[in-house]
């Protein structure tokens, strides 16, 4: 496993046999990344998404917006209405113009763009690529590894089957 935490940043990545853990205390990201989900926390936009093997999950208390995605279904609350969610056969599309938050589900992975947060999070078969332009936190996981590049911190880390 891999455990760095960068007082600077605030960054803190744990990285079990299953998964990886990214908390931000600047951007108050959390990301657990097990072999089946998916688990993204931002306090600073109160962003909660997991994506277990069946589905997507995103709560977000200050603009009440709740998806699950499971099998079966989509589930959306939205009090405060501004929510368009388009669901062709391979994918989900949410636009929130308040919150800045698009999110397109293809069979092949998730696309999560914030302007506001600068969040961009792309989920091919593959991989995860996550961008914070704010905090200059790139990740990216393809098949056989994890590569995180921070500008700020000058922190690259990759990680293949063969090692760190």
């Amino acid at each position: 496993e891999l455990n760095v935490y960068l007082f600077a940043t605030k960054l803190n990545t744990h990285l079990p046999d299953t998964g990886l853990n990214v908390y931000l205390f600047a951007t108050k990201l959390n990301a657990h990344v097990p072999a089946t989900e998916l688990n993204v926390y931002l306090s600073a936009i109160t962003l909660n998404a997991h994506v277990p093997a069946t589905g997507l999950n995103v709560h977000l208390p200050d603009t009440e917006l709740n998806v699950h995605l499971l099998d079966t279904g989509l589930n959306v609350h939205l009090p405060a209405t501004e929510l368009n969610v388009h669901l062709p056969v391979t994918g989900l599309n949410v636009y929130l113009p308040v919150t800045e938050l698009n999110v397109h589900l293809l069979d092949t992975g998730l696309n999560v763009h914030l302007p506001a947060t600068e969040l961009n999070v792309h989920l091919p078969a593959t991989k995860i690529n996550a961008h914070l332009p704010a905090s200059e936190l790139n990740v990216h996981l393809p098949a056989t590894g994890l590569n995180v590049h921070l500008p700020d911190t000058e922190l690259n880390v990759h990680l293949l089957d063969t090692g760190l």
